[in-house]
């Protein structure tokens, strides 16, 4: 037999066994294939034979045999290896729930204020308003009228603001006088001028079922009426909290 035949005989087996070897399933993450090294380390051993047989030297067949057989053992390219998906980050936490807040310092929280705007230190019932829910001074008319001088009209706001965020309280429109003039006289331009803050008070929206009107005069100073700034304070204007529900002027 010709030297040749065994080296042909050899190439062709060797062939067939790497298309064998590289459609196995089962390759690992460095892409070698345990089926793959069983056949590399035969393809090794018969193509060190097969050679030897043909070439003659045994470390020359020996050589080449391992060579082939990881050749045979390497035709894929090695698997990627699988990372493990990270878990989605936990959902925040739910916003801590705000204590209620009392924002005028009244001891009544604000969503069971009705009246919200207190000032600090006074008494207030379990609705939060006080007996006096607002004093105005400085409220001009024209002299011995119940006709409002237009420069109050800023003072008279404050009243308006108040008695809406006040939304759910009755208030009764209390005038005050100075001791100028006779009791009665005083008496009776105090309701008049109370019935006028009120009638300014609904034209700018305040709903006039809540709103009740009284005169009292001279009769409640806070200050002397022996001083202009005394009886400059005597001439006020007091809103109070009505808890008597009539609406009667």
């Amino acid at each position: 037999m010709n030297n040749s035949t065994p080296k042909l005989v050899f190439i062709s087996v060797l062939l067939i066994a790497i298309s064998g070897c590289a459609s196995q399933p089962g390759r690992t993450s460095s892409g070698t294939n345990p089926f793959c090294t069983l056949v590399g380390a035969g393809i090794g051993g018969g193509g060190a034979a097969a050679i030897t047989a043909a070439a003659g030297p045994i470390g020359a067949g020996a050589f080449v045999g391992a060579m082939l057989g990881t050749l045979a053992c390497h035709t894929g390219e090695p698997e990627p290896e699988q990372v493990a998906a990270s878990p989605p980050p936990p959902p925040p936490p739910a916003p801590a729930r705000e204590p209620d807040r009392d924002s005028d310092g009244d001891g009544v929280v604000d969503r069971l204020d009705r009246c919200p705007d207190t000032p600090r230190g006074k008494e207030v019932d379990v609705h939060g308003c006080p007996d006096v829910l607002l004093v105005l001074t400085g409220v001009n008319f024209k002299h011995d009228s119940s006709v409002i001088e237009p420069a109050s009209a800023q003072i008279l706001n404050r009243a308006v603001e108040a008695l809406k965020k006040a939304n759910s309280v009755n208030v009764r429109i209390v005038g005050h006088t100075d001791s100028s003039g006779t009791n009665a006289y005083n008496r009776k331009l105090s309701q008049r001028r109370a019935d006028a803050v009120r009638d300014y008070l609904i034209q700018h929206g305040i709903n006039g079922s809540r709103l009740t009107t009284e005169g009292m005069g001279e009769e409640r100073p806070v200050a002397s009426n022996s001083t202009k700034e005394g009886r400059f304070e005597n001439r006020r204007v007091e809103f109070h909290v009505d808890r008597s529900g009539s609406n009667s002027r």
